[in-house]
């Protein structure tokens, strides 16, 4: 029997297989927050789910749960003169590809962008820029089963 997996883990997952591939990053997409990061491996994606709610939507039991799960594509690039440009030319592909898979393989009822931020950090081999993407994703569950959307 396989293992069972938070709908949060199913859905960093699903993610980056939707992000795998694209054009920019190509296959440098990671599935955590908390990842160093090698010159090497820039551009890249990094998939985090940072925030999780719940509304029953039902009574009786057992009740059906809409989880709002936001999940966080961090954009990372090397810092240069033209870090808007490439950052932006990273999102926009994120944007298409997520747009165009807004269940991730019907396991999202919905899935949108809410807010891009920028940030800029100086150390390590060399500066790094970041875009944070925050993307809404509701999720229907069965509170006995949380590992299985419905």
């Amino acid at each position: 029997m396989p293992e069972a997996l938070h709908i949060r883990k199913q859905l960093r997952d699903r993610a980056v297989t939707a992000l795998t591939g694209l054009a920019i990053t190509q296959e440098k997409v990671f599935a955590s927050r908390v990842y160093e990061i090698e010159d090497s491996e820039l551009p890249c994606l990094l998939i985090s789910t940072e925030q999780d709610s719940a509304e029953t939507g039902s009574m009786g039991y057992p009740r059906l749960i809409t989880r709002t799960i936001y999940l966080v594509v961090k954009v990372c690039v090397k810092s240069s003169k033209n870090f808007d440009d490439k950052v932006d030319a990273i999102c926009l592909e994120v944007e298409e590809k997520l747009a165009s898979e807004i269940t991730l393989g019907g396991l999202c009822m919905d899935l949108k962008l809410l807010q891009t931020t920028m940030e800029f950090e100086a150390g390590g081999e060399s500066a790094v820029g970041f875009a944070s993407m925050v993307w809404q994703a509701d999720i229907r569950i069965v509170e006995t089963t949380p590992d299985t959307a419905i």
